[in-house]
């Protein structure tokens, strides 16, 4: 399973510099009244009021809350695996976490020096869709296990678990179809770094 997960997580990283937003200005999230509908298609009137982000190869992140929730969706194309990492600072601690959705989704907590390997189907006050499994197929190699294309990654985060109204935010979109590449990588903001938030975004929820 971990070399099928890292066949559609891994890839060419794609330079985000003609779309960035500027890190030093924080996004003010949008609320909504309606809680969307975690089925791997963000529904354009259940996700009308999110704040857009315009990524190269045709990807977008949606952005918006509600007094409970923090709400997050990542549209690929209909060729793309679309695969999510979502990196928030908690406000107190200032520990760095990383929640995950591919064909799992999992959570981990950077420990200063290195990421520990995802303890899969642990993730807690969150959830995600994952990338569903399609069918296999048999090749000259043996069998070949298949995942649907064509879903967008769709996040639900409690705000409880992370306090405060204000977060620092890094983003990784995956399985990408960009430039005759199948697996490409997408991170916002540009210059960001998983290790460190220092040029992480700034994300401004709405009070509760």
């Amino acid at each position: 399973m971990k070399k099928i997960l890292a066949g559609i997580i891994c890839g060419l990283t794609i330079s985000l510099a003609a779309h960035s937003y500027p890190i030093n200005q924080a996004i003010k999230v949008p609320s909504t009244t309606t809680k969307p509908l975690l089925d791997g298609q963000c529904d354009d009137r259940e996700w009308q009021p999110a704040h857009k982000l315009q990524l190269p190869a045709k990807v977008s992140i949606l952005l918006m809350n509600d007094s409970e929730s923090f709400y997050i969706c990542m549209k690929g194309k209909k060729n793309d695996y679309t695969t999510a990492d979502i990196y928030i600072e908690h406000p107190e601690s200032k520990s760095l976490w990383n929640l995950h959705a591919s064909a799992q989704i999992g959570e981990r907590e950077f420990d200063g020096k290195q990421w520990p390997d995802f303890d899969w189907w642990n993730h807690q006050q969150w959830s995600a869709f994952w990338v569903p499994f399609s069918g296999s197929k048999e090749t000259d190699k043996g069998t070949q296990i298949e995942f649907l294309k064509g879903t967008h990654r769709e996040f639900q985060i409690l705000r409880s678990k992370f306090s405060g109204n204000t977060w620092r935010v890094m983003l990784r979109v995956g399985g990408i179809n960009h430039q005759n590449s199948g697996r490409a990588n997408l991170f916002y903001p540009q210059e960001a770094k998983d290790t460190s938030s220092e040029n992480w975004m700034t994300i401004q929820l709405t009070s509760r």
